[in-house]
């Protein structure tokens, strides 16, 4: 581990991930200078400025203006604490951080993004409730759920994708991600699945919504199969970048050992024996609903044939699967025909 003043970009930030993952200017000076300076450090100088900018802008009335660089503050706080692994004051001070921006992003949205805490066992699940401009009857609905290592709080870019299409989203953190692990105590756990019903039986309950689609990206690919394995009244699913057994990521890089341990409270030698358990054998073939399948060929972290895995054994009547060639993870590289297939995919299966 690097010390610090002397920590350098995580692994799996390389640039095809950041590209329109981050402001364009701020990744512009981020490659610049990161060979020379703290990433943490930098990362966090960039997000500070935009925080600013997005204040003085709100300060001005100028509220689109704002929610943009409240939205690429949020981004940078996010990458600034990414590489963070042990949950740490200064990691949880960026985190504070991030949400703040986000909350600010979604208040200012059109309309204001609901904030939601769905209960779960001892505590609750954090998350955003996203309505387009005009709500239909039975409109449907997309729970969205992040990965392993970036969370709802890294993900809310692609909202506003779904609610120019009229689709309403719930994008939430689960069992070990994001504000549900690092400040309510929600671990990682085998059969997460459970908690994800949990969102389903929330949207149910609020009477406005229709069909029900739950898309999910790296390892949010994994958890998300499990959901529609488990859960009938799911209409649709996504998984992008995903994993039929996500303990493949160690061979990628040994220190996501430490990662999911301390996403599931656990030690690493306890990690050991919990990761064997996370694999969709058994469960697979209970997806029936449409599924899709998005990857990249090229991807290190999630090989292509174990996602692969997930829709051979599916059976699903209706099922894609989309591989690019020479893309990264979560086909990073072709990042806007990805996303634009899976809008596509999303406004079929959603009628």
């Amino acid at each position: 581990m690097d010390s610090i003043g002397e920590r350098k970009r995580p692994h799996a930030q390389v640039n095809e991930r950041l590209y329109g993952s981050v402001d364009s200017d701020d990744l512009v000076r981020l490659l610049k200078r990161e060979q020379n300076e703290d990433w943490v450090f930098l990362c966090q100088e960039l997000a500070d400025a935009d925080l600013q900018y997005a204040e003085e802008q709100l300060v001005l009335g100028n509220g689109a203006t704002a929610r943009y660089f409240f939205w690429a503050a949020g981004a940078m706080y996010g990458l600034a604490q990414y590489g963070l692994t042990d949950v740490t004051d200064e990691k949880l001070a960026l985190y504070r951080k991030m949400n703040q921006c986000n909350k600010q992003y979604a208040r200012l949205g059109t309309p204001a993004w609901q904030e939601v805490s769905i209960p779960y066992k001892d505590y609750v699940m954090d998350g955003w409730l996203a309505l387009p401009k005009s709500l239909e009857p039975e409109n449907p609905i997309v729970i969205s759920i992040a990965g392993a290592t970036a969370f709802k709080d890294q993900a809310i870019h692609g909202v506003d994708s779904h609610l120019a299409n009229g689709r309403a989203v719930l994008i939430i953190d689960g069992p070990g991600q994001g504000t549900t692990r690092f400040f309510n105590n929600g671990f990682l756990e085998v059969e997460l699945e459970k908690a994800y019903s949990k969102m389903v039986d929330f949207v149910k309950e609020d009477g406005r919504f229709g069909k029900i689609a739950i898309t999910g990206g790296s390892t949010g690919g994994y958890y998300v199969a499990r959901a529609a394995a488990t859960d009938k009244r799911i209409d649709a699913c996504i998984a992008l970048g995903g994993s039929y057994a996500p303990q493949e990521i160690v061979n990628y890089a040994q220190e996501y050992r430490h990662k999911f341990a301390v996403l599931s409270g656990v030690n690493d030698e306890e990690m050991d024996l919990i990761f064997p358990k996370m694999t969709l054998q058994g469960l697979a073939e209970q997806i029936e609903c449409p599924l899709l399948v998005v990857h990249g060929q090229a991807d290190p972290i999630f090989n292509v044939f174990s996602a692969k895995r997930i829709y051979d054994e599916a059976a699903s009547k209706d099922k894609t699967f989309v591989s690019y060639p020479g893309a990264w993870h979560c086909a990073a590289g072709y990042g806007s025909r990805a996303g634009r297939l899976m809008a596509d995919w999303l406004t079929e299966r959603l009628k």
